[in-house]
Order: C-alpha cells, then structure tokens, then sequence
C-alpha cells in the first residue's frame, strides 16, 4: 500500500466536505470485557472482545464565506443531538473510506491573537461503521 499525504484525508459531513481543514483524525476501539474469574490461571487477567465503535475530530479554518459545513449547523447538530452521516477518508482510487452515523461531541472556537482563527470539532461514532475503498 502506497503512502498517503495526509491533505488528502478528507471529512464530508451530511455530504458537505468540510473545508479549511488543519488536521483531522479517526480513532476506533474495541471494548474489552473483563473475563478474569477465581480460576483465572496465575493471577492473569483475561478478556474477551466486546462492541466495536470510534470517534473522529477535526480542526478546521473558521471561515463562515467558505465552509461547506458550518459552525451554525454544526453547533445545532450538537445543540439538538441530531445524528450526522460522515465519510472520513482518501479521495484517490483505492483510498479507503470510512463512513457511518454519529453525534457532534463537542465543538471549540478558537480566536488566538494574531493567528488563524479555527473550529476544533469531535464526534462520537454510533452505529455500524462501514469500510469502503475508493473507486
């Protein structure tokens, strides 16, 4: 598998991509279910495999005049506890892409003086997520 530059990595919330992208992230995790009984072999811990799930966040560029995705919509998807559909991936031939519903987390504002003003947003994923590769 080639390497990918990560400006090729893209979030597309609702079907609007966001743009002014900084950075973005997905992480998945699998709950780990403590199966450690008395007769545990000496003293170790066991586990077994629980549900799968993730979150994804980005840091983007506010800029009202350009973002596809806004800060207003975004705050009402969080706001009301509206579920968004994503996509979060490549955008070139054989790119996986992963995508599903979630929830916006939480979403900071931020105004440094003198330096780029952007949005840091987090979602909880909830439901199945679904991996496909770029066509």
């Amino acid at each position: 598998m080639a390497k990918i530059d990560g400006k090729y990595l893209r979030i597309i919330i609702d079907g609007a991509t966001i743009v002014g992208s900084v950075t973005d992230e997905i992480t998945f995790e699998k709950d780990m279910i403590d199966a450690t009984t008395k007769d545990s072999v000496d003293g170790a811990k066991e586990y077994i495999p629980g549900e799968v799930g993730g979150t994804f966040s980005a840091t983007f560029a506010y800029d009202q005049a350009a973002a596809s995705t806004s800060v207003d919509e975004l705050w009402d998807n969080l706001y009301d506890g509206v579920s968004v559909v994503f996509e979060y991936g490549g955008v070139v031939s054989g790119d996986l892409v992963f995508s599903g519903d979630a929830f916006v987390q939480s979403m900071t504002v931020n105004g440094p003086k003198n330096e780029l003003a952007t949005v840091d947003v987090a979602f909880q994923i909830s439901g199945p997520i679904t991996r496909e590769t770029v066509s």
